[in-house]
């Protein structure tokens, strides 16, 4: 969250009494769309500063507006999702840096033994990737629903057969072997054998989104013609609120 407050009282000594009587109405006005100016800035760095952000990316945040008796205009990131993946959870670590924290797919994973403790997934040859280089969900969809269908066995087949009728996946616990197989999880296409999800380290990251930087940046270029362009929005309607 980044709050955007403005001090206005030097201007307000200059003015007459219709328009200190706006100044709630105007100040309200002009914060919050300044903190709209910070959020549209951060959308125009994203591109550059990830790797195709995805939409939902895209719209990581949004804009608490102020209100007369709450003069205070706050960008957010969004801490929940329809999908389960709230943005503020997994920018956190691009902006403040540190480790990334647990997706759902590994807690799943995690729970059914097959991920061990302190492993997390990475992508391997057999992964297929969406345009915006992220793991497919419809097939690690399909990876999880065999999971769930576990029979207690180091390995694991998809129920029924998908497009590619010899299709299977199956996975290497921690501490087994098979045939030379590191854990992981595989995807059997014939008699090839090639790995869809490695277990690796926990991913840290640098700070590399100044989110609050760009905001305030943004917001304080626009702050004061914005203020005047309320005030005089504000004269020219007094009359009709």
């Amino acid at each position: 969250m980044f709050d955007i407050k403005a001090d206005f009282r030097p201007l307000i000594r200059t003015l007459n009494d219709l328009e200190k009587r706006q100044i709630p109405f105007a100040t309200a006005l002009a914060l919050t769309r300044s903190a709209q100016a910070g959020q549209r800035a951060v959308a125009r760095e994203m591109p550059s500063i990830f790797d195709k952000p995805t939409p939902f990316t895209m719209r990581s945040n949004y804009v608490k507006p102020a209100t007369r008796t709450d003069l205070v205009a706050a960008v957010h990131l969004r801490d929940r999702a329809s999908n389960g993946a709230a943005t503020s959870r997994y920018l956190a670590p691009n902006i403040i840096g540190g480790p990334r924290a647990l997706k759902k797919s590994e807690l799943i994973l995690r729970a059914a033994g097959i991920l061990a403790p302190g492993k997390f997934l990475m992508p391997g040859l057999a992964a297929e990737l969406d345009a915006y280089g992220n793991i497919n969900k419809g097939q690690l969809t399909k990876v999880l629903s065999v999971v769930k269908a576990l029979d207690g066995t180091s390995a694991f087949r998809r129920r029924g057969q998908g497009k590619r009728r010899n299709e299977k996946y199956f996975a290497i616990r921690p501490g087994t072997n098979r045939g030379g197989l590191k854990p992981a999880v595989y995807e059997r296409i014939g008699r090839n054998v090639v790995p869809v999800y490695g277990f690796g380290s926990q991913p840290r990251y640098e700070p590399i989104f100044d989110l609050y930087g760009i905001v305030r940046e943004a917001a304080e270029a626009a702050l004061t013609d914005e203020f005047r362009k309320a005030l005089r929005h504000a004269l020219a309607t007094a009359r009709r609120r």
